[in-house]
Formats: structure tokens, C-alpha cells, sequence
């Protein structure tokens, strides 16, 4: 029986050290939050409940919903991704930028959508 091999905790902590932005971030999350890669991939803001220290984990594996823990020691780092993403967001947008397609019909009838 083969019998698998699983890293040390230095060895995570070496490898997250390592990484940088976004994967940094992602990698870290994955490994205090138990998830995995798509889950964390998928994550909305809304899912991220930062007074209760939980996580809504959205058609997990086998198409099931689940929370599970928030740990407050990547918190900083979540609140200061948002704020850069919203800053890149709201540049994007002040450039018109963040159109999204519609169908012709549906862009006269609501013009503001392409935006929301």
C-alpha cells in the first residue's frame, strides 16, 4: 500500500514565503482554509464573512455547499486585496473600460447593465 507523501509545515511556509500577489494570497488561503484550488478560484466577496471567521465555499466537490473557517490572521491581507482591486476597477471604469457585451436589443433596453 502506498503511502502518501505530505509536506512539513516548513516547507509550506518556504514555498508560500516564495510565491508573490495574487498566488501568494490564493495559496496561503487554500492552506489555512483547508480549500482547494477551484474553491478558491471561484470565491465571490459576498461568500467572505469576516465578523463570524467563515467562508461559503459555493458547489464545492460533488456540486455541495459548505463553510468552513476564516482564520483573522489573512484578513489584512484579503481587505487590502479588495481595496486594489476595487481602486483597479474604478480606474477601469472611469476609462470606460468595463463594458460587457449585450445583444443589441438588451443594451437599448438597459443601457446601464453592461456596467453594473
Amino acid at each position: 500500500q502506498h503511502v502518501p507523501t505530505v509536506m512539513s509545515i516548513n516547507e509550506v511556509v518556504t514555498i508560500i514565503k516564495a510565491m508573490k500577489g495574487t498566488n501568494r494570497l490564493m495559496a496561503k488561503f487554500m492552506y489555512v482554509g483547508g480549500l482547494r484550488l477551484m474553491e478558491v478560484v471561484r470565491a465571490r466577496i459576498h461568500d467572505f464573512d469576516f465578523d463570524n471567521e467563515k467562508f461559503l465555499v459555493r458547489d464545492g466537490k460533488g456540486a455541495k455547499s459548505r463553510i468552513t473557517c476564516f482564520p483573522k490572521q489573512i484578513h489584512d491581507d484579503f481587505h487590502l486585496h479588495f481595496e486594489q482591486v476595487k481602486s483597479w476597477y474604478e480606474n477601469d471604469l472611469s476609462q470606460g473600460l468595463c463594458n460587457t457585451y449585450l445583444p443589441h436589443a438588451l443594451a437599448r433596453k438597459y443601457p446601464g447593465a453592461p456596467t453594473a
